[in-house]
């Protein structure tokens, strides 16, 4: 019986719209266009391929006829298999060459019921051809080599009573086959006489043609697939680059909805299969039906269309469960995918945060745990493959059930006279040969079903909304630089995710030109998302945001964006020189720039002993160390990677800092240096600083916002606050009390 996840799949696709078949597969084809100069190349290898294969296929049937005769040569062959087409007959084969040779013995008169009734009869005999008498080498050669539609024949008969009869007849002939005059001139070149030795030379120059026909198919076969990977691996790269191109462009909504693991997984995984999927589709799926074809007409030529029909038939059910297996397999290739979307997530987080890990003794439940999703990635992988490999046996199979008719067939023509059995063994051979590509493209809708499923998952990132079409006015155009005020008008935002929940409602606040503001309040309140905005990494539902009066969502992301300088919480150090570290974002920045942002923000005073790993020298070369040491992220202690962040922001000479908790990971002796460069840095500049445990930047502060559940509830200078906001007064007496160095009393104002 089948399972129930067969029958539960048929149902599902019973009830959901049918959608156009390959649709997203098809999309991706788009990346292949830009590069079809070498697939016009592969194609013509492709024929190549088809051309050779075929043609070393007929080289099969001199060998047949050099190694079954005892008398007759290839040319002897050839000639009386043309002349037998002419008239219409079976004539006896592999005649001694001897006296009694004496004309062409017919065997069967091949009876067609749209031609006129023939004058010859079963097993007579034709001494003459026209003026033409000798064995039946000869005759049949002079069958061959007449011009005319009617010939005349001496036939000599035996009536019931054997007796002998000769008479004269008039015999009309079949057309000449269209590949009579080449295959004359070709065999006329090869006849080296009848005797062993001259026949040993005609075989080994058929070999000889075979083997050069065959090297000439294999090299057209590499070039065809070589162009193939090639044009697939170019279409793939393209597409991972726009992918990439497109994923950095997206808002920061996406980002909150999807799991790294998840994206990452359509980069690598999904386009693995996908690219397996275009070099199936161009290689196999070009290269073998023409192979296939090529075969056919030679089994039409040589077996005519009735055992043709008994292939194309029974080709019916195969391509029904081709189809039924490729749509199951595309539905659990999409399962697969997902799964390694999970299994991909969860060795992210567990690498990265492999301190805890140990730390909390917990490599043994991880370990189980990584068992678990690997074994539902496994379950529908060995469904796929469980499809997979059962469709080349059925089909296998189905071909084995036609060669047994069409050997039953085809022997019955044999044994009735209308065929002969080296041609019906020829056919049988080029049915084999069939099977062949047939068999390797029993699996092409399966990769193509794959393909499918990688694709969808593919465009479902790439048919996301970029944030310049979502929240960016179409007539955008660049900001001035931030001169004057930033206000935050009625600024109400919900995030996409979460619309029930809103994390800014109704703020208000401006800040002149070259202000500091302080930013605190409970964990939630929306500090980081207020900064955001400013950013532009979200817009907001209602109100605006304005700079020097120009409404943001009006101005070009990247004119924005290189007037505010960011250091966040949790920072980020990409594995690079330090120098290419510190000058992320810049095109051109000389190393003077750099090395004064590092000293501004105190971080010369680590760089100076980093060094590179061993594997990054290169020939013999010693690790680069100072601003050329390439880094990582856990190459840096926290306070390390937040002044290197710290002069990543200065080196932009930004109008706009925003601080996002940048010392929270700083020791209160680097801190203090760290509050001399801010102080020195946010000189003429409009400085938005987010505090939870930053006790210095508060009373310097031109303003202080305190923020409550998505809502300013008090602005103010520290000393006013203190007075008037219980909440913020709250707030600093804990972080007072957090952040006070060693030896040092709370502050009781």
């Amino acid at each position: 019986m089948p399972r129930a996840g067969t029958i539960r799949d048929m149902n599902d696709a019973a009830s959901r719209p049918r959608k156009p078949f390959l649709n997203y597969f098809r999309r991706s084809l788009k990346f292949v266009w830009p590069h079809r100069r070498y697939l016009f190349a592969s194609f013509v290898a492709a024929l190549g391929v088809m051309t050779f294969y075929t043609a070393g296929m007929g080289a099969l049937y001199p060998i047949l006829t050099a190694m079954m005769s005892d008398y007759e040569t290839l040319p002897d062959s050839v000639y009386r298999k043309l002349a037998n087409k002419r008239l219409g007959v079976t004539s006896q084969q592999d005649v001694p060459r001897d006296d009694k040779n004496d004309g062409i013995r017919v065997v069967r008169v091949r009876r067609n019921r749209n031609a006129p009734a023939s004058p010859i009869n079963d097993l007579d005999t034709i001494t003459a051809v026209g003026d033409v008498t000798g064995n039946c080498y000869e005759l049949h050669r002079a069958i061959v080599e007449h011009d005319g539609d009617t010939i005349a024949l001496t036939i000599r008969s035996i009536d019931s009573d054997e007796d002998e009869a000769t008479t004269q007849v008039t015999v009309a002939l079949e057309p000449q086959p269209m590949y009579a005059p080449a295959l004359i001139a070709v065999v006329d070149r090869i006849d080296f006489g009848s005797d062993p030795r001259g026949r040993l030379k005609g075989l080994a120059v058929v070999m000889g043609l075979f083997v050069t026909l065959s090297g000439l198919q294999l090299f057209c076969r590499f070039w065809q697939q070589y162009l193939v990977e090639l044009t697939a691996s170019r279409a793939l790269m393209d597409l991972r680059t726009q992918g990439y191109a497109h994923v950095l462009q997206l808002p920061m909504d996406f980002f909150a909805r999807r799991k790294t693991g998840e994206t990452m997984t359509r980069f690598g995984q999904d386009t693995a299969v996908l690219l397996l999927g275009i070099r199936t589709i161009f290689g196999k799926a070009v290269r073998e039906p023409l192979k296939a074809v090529g075969v056919l007409v030679a089994v039409l030529v040589v077996a005519g269309g009735p055992l043709l029909l008994i292939v194309l038939v029974t080709a019916l059910p195969a391509a029904f469960l081709v189809r039924r297996f490729g749509r199951i397999i595309r539905r659990a290739q999409r399962r697969a995918l997902e799964a390694w979307d999970g299994l991909l997530e969860m060795l992210q987080e567990r690498i990265g945060a492999i301190r805890v890990v140990k730390g909390y003794t917990m490599e043994r439940a991880e370990r189980l745990r990584f068992f678990r999703e690997h074994r539902r990635l496994l379950k529908n992988q060995l469904r796929v493959q469980r499809f997979d490999v059962a469709t080349s046996p059925i089909l296998e199979f189905l071909a084995t059930a036609v060669v047994s008719g069409f050997v039953l067939y085809g022997g019955s023509l044999v044994f009735s006279g209308e065929s002969e059995a080296e041609d019906f063994l020829y056919a049988v051979a080029l049915l084999v040969a069939l099977f062949d590509p047939l068999r390797k493209l029993s699996n092409v809708n399966n990769r193509l079903q794959q393909a499918d499923a990688a694709a969808t998952r593919i465009f479902d990132i790439l048919d996301e909304p970029v944030e310049t079409c979502t929240i960016q006015s179409p007539h955008a155009t660049p900001l001035p630089r931030h001169r004057e005020r930033i206000e935050f008008r009625n600024v109400s935002f919900r995030y996409p995710s979460r619309p029930d929940a809103p994390v800014l409602q109704n703020v208000n606040l401006t800040v002149e030109a070259g202000q500091t503001v302080a930013i605190v309040g409970p964990n939630g309140s929306g500090k980081t998302t207020l900064c955001a905005m400013l950013l532009r990494f979200y817009g907001p539902d209602e109100g605006a945001v304005l700079i020097d009066g120009h409404d943001i969502r009006d101005a070009t992301l990247d004119s924005l964006r290189r007037q505010i300088g960011l250091v966040t919480q949790d920072t980020v150090i990409f594995t690079d020189t330090v120098a290419a570290n510190i000058a992320y974002g810049q095109r051109h920045v000389d190393r003077d720039t750099v090395r004064k942002a590092a000293e501004t923000a105190h971080a010369d005073e680590f760089i100076a002993h980093l060094t590179s790993p061993p594997s990054q020298s290169r020939n013999g070369q010693p690790p680069a160390t100072g601003y050329d040491a390439v880094i990582a992220a856990n190459t840096l202690s926290g306070g390390q990677k937040q002044r290197l962040a710290i002069a990543r922001a200065l080196v932009r000479n930004p109008s706009i800092l925003i601080f996002d908790e940048a010392t929270s990971q700083i020791d209160p002796d680097s801190a203090r240096k760290i509050h001399d460069a801010i102080r020195v840095v946010r000189r003429n500049r409009t400085a938005f600083v987010i505090a939870h445990h930053d006790r210095d930047i508060l009373p310097e502060a031109d303003q202080v916002v305190v923020m409550d559940a998505g809502r300013i509830v008090a602005v103010g200078r520290h000393e006013e606050l203190l007075q008037t906001s219980a909440l913020y007064k709250s707030l600093y007496e804990v972080q007072f009390r957090v952040a006070a160095p060693a030896g040092e009393a709370p502050d009781e104002r």
